[in-house]
């Protein structure tokens, strides 16, 4: 039978995945029958990874916004460094904390067993965010919220299968190991087919080591006209390495890239990317339940302003895998197709 205690801290478990999600205003209340007005603020541990793209400083002041102290809650950090053993070092430091639950972003799949089970003899309830594990630990963690990234991969593959079916394509990948590398890798070459890719290199989703990548790409593989990128920041660097060999991105090398950041739609409108699959860091905005009466009810892909004058009339990136934009109707440079479809956060229990 699961004791008082228990049943609370699945509560409590509940109330941080909805304002994650949902961004709500949420203030655990005092346990004490008479104590209406105490606030028992709820202290989280979180096991981030370092800000060196701007996904992750968004990721991060998404998860600062829904879990601030007006909404009952205390927040620590720990593992910005942008290695496993740095996030590991810091789940022992929240368990000595003794923190109610620890958020964790796990950087690779594997290798957790160890402290995951620290951590679950101490009674304190994981939360993935963004990626997933493999551990032999059961019921290492009771929730996960995060994107599909085999599906990303598999759009991204699936947009190439239709308008570019003999592409020879070079494979950008990020930090080997991460969910995000691992599962969007997966997902694409179901797509396309092992055989279609005539190389791939690891840009650790940092645009300066992709660009390095891409200019050796260039030389050992002059035949190569699409590049798949993992994120938008190395497709950035693999833009400028293309560039710097007299080439055009966009036109005679394809980048198919995964994020949506500003700078990826900038480059989207500007014709130096063909197609971006969104992955939105902001896991509140993109789950809350849309204003039935709203018109826009059905367009969950966030569009910046400045880009709007590029799109059609009643055209939803959410509802099409089809490009639309250019006025001779090809798939090449310029097109605005931003799929969001993949990449709706979701709350999956352990």
């Amino acid at each position: 039978m699961e004791t008082l205690g228990g049943v609370r801290m699945r509560q409590r478990v509940l109330l941080l995945g909805i304002a994650l999600v949902m961004g709500c205003a949420l203030v655990a209340c005092g346990d004490d029958a008479g104590g209406g007005d105490q606030v028992d603020l709820i202290k989280v541990g979180f096991a981030q990874l370092g800000d060196s793209s701007t996904w992750r400083v968004a990721n991060t002041a998404s998860v600062q916004a829904a879990l601030s102290f007006e909404n009952g809650f205390v927040l620590t950090y720990g593992g910005v460094e942008n290695t496993q053993a740095t996030q590991i070092q810091a789940l022992r430091n929240f368990v000595k904390q003794k923190v109610d639950i620890i958020i964790l972003a796990p950087l690779v799949e594997t290798g957790w067993d160890e402290v995951l089970q620290e951590v679950k003899e101490a009674g304190i309830p994981v939360l993935l965010v963004e990626g997933t594990l493999t551990t032999a630990v059961t019921g290492a963690y009771v929730a996960w919220i995060g994107a599909d990234f085999t599906n990303q991969g598999e759009i991204a593959g699936g947009w190439v299968k239709e308008y570019y079916p003999g592409a020879k394509i070079f494979e950008l990948r990020g930090l080997p190991g991460s969910p995000a590398q691992v599962e969007r890798d997966r997902g694409f070459e179901a797509m396309v087919g092992e055989e279609t890719i005539l190389g791939t290199g690891v840009g650790n989703f940092i645009g300066i080591e992709a660009k390095t990548v891409i200019e050796k790409a260039l030389i050992d593989y002059p035949e190569l006209n699409l590049i798949f990128s993992h994120n938008d920041a190395m497709a950035l660097g693999a833009a400028k390495a293309i560039e710097e060999a007299g080439k055009i991105p966009g036109q005679d090398i394809i980048i198919v890239t995964v994020d949506g950041s500003k700078a990826g739609l900038q480059a989207l409108v500007d014709g130096k990317f063909n197609f971006i699959v969104e992955h939105t860091p902001l896991f509140g905005p993109q789950n809350r339940r849309p204003n039935p009466q709203d018109p826009r009810r059905r367009t969950r892909t966030p569009i910046h302003p400045s880009l709007l004058p590029n799109l059609r009339p009643n055209h939803h990136p959410n509802r099409s895998r089809r490009p639309r934009l250019l006025d001779d109707g090809s798939p090449r440079a310029g097109q605005l197709e931003v799929l969001g479809r993949s990449n709706l956060s979701k709350i999956q229990s352990k």
